[in-house]
């Protein structure tokens, strides 16, 4: 059963107002009374509740993560790691999909969400002068690719499709025309989302470094709220080729 506050105040053998100020960090508590109820915190492995801190108007936690569209594979495993490095650093996160529409922004209680102004500004404009940028490096990714299709040997068509879904729909096109891949077309894709590994034939691609995005993404942002970070950074990621069976050497 999770611990609650009433726990934690007869860990410390305080009263619940007193576990209050520690976790609200307001009214006059000594340092060792504040020493015994966080150790009763983290000993019952309490988590104070983030909607009852919003209740009392003070400052959450919570970060807001906007994304076009969450069914997509590739922003749907970026959003996972962006939680996950929150929960690591204290943070709590809401999606929204956009459909790439700011119009669509639906959260309640915006003002609780930190960097959310940040987070609407770069929906409307795209690129915030304020913000960190973090992106692939493409045309890095382009001679991969180009590379990976000279060395399969001659094909008569060679696609490169924008990203893994339309690579696998493309797949599935080329098939019903009753063309062999790799022997008729060679097709890489772009992101390297679990479906390239579960479609037959596994889907030669671009792998984009999605936990590398979403764990740097949420560290920087915490900086530039909490100040630490007042500089504009553009971090370019390298991607990497994962050669499958699409583009195999014709033997």
């Amino acid at each position: 059963m999770k611990p609650t506050i009433y726990d934690v105040a007869k860990e410390a053998q305080v009263s619940i107002a007193t576990v209050s100020k520690v976790i609200n960090d307001t009214g006059r508590i000594s340092e060792k009374t504040r020493k015994r109820v966080l150790e009763a915190m983290e000993k019952l492995r309490y988590q104070p509740s983030v909607v009852a801190s919003a209740l009392t108007g003070k400052r959450t936690n919570t970060l807001g993560l906007l994304i076009p569209d969450l069914a997509n594979p590739f922003f749907a495993e970026v959003a996972r790691h962006v939680e996950d490095r929150g929960q690591e650093k204290g943070f709590n996160v809401i999606m929204c999909s956009t459909d790439y529409n700011p119009a669509n922004i639906r959260w309640s209680s915006k003002e609780r969400i930190r960097g959310y102004r940040e987070a609407l500004e770069a929906a409307e404009i795209g690129f915030d002068e304020d913000l960190v940028f973090i992106s692939n490096s493409t045309i890095e990714a382009g001679k991969r690719v180009a590379g990976e299709l000279l060395d399969a040997g001659p094909h008569p068509t060679a696609i490169f499709a924008l990203n893994d879904v339309l690579a696998i729909g493309t797949i599935k096109a080329v098939r019903e025309r009753g063309l062999k891949i790799p022997e008729d077309i060679a097709i890489v894709g772009f992101d390297d989302t679990i479906l390239a590994t579960i479609v037959d034939p596994p889907l030669t691609t671009v792998a984009q470094p999605i936990r590398d995005m979403g764990y740097q993404a949420m560290d920087l942002l915490i900086e530039k709220i909490e100040g630490q970070e007042n500089t504009t950074k553009r971090i370019i990621l390298s991607p990497q080729l994962m050669i499958r069976q699409t583009t195999c050497p014709l033997t």
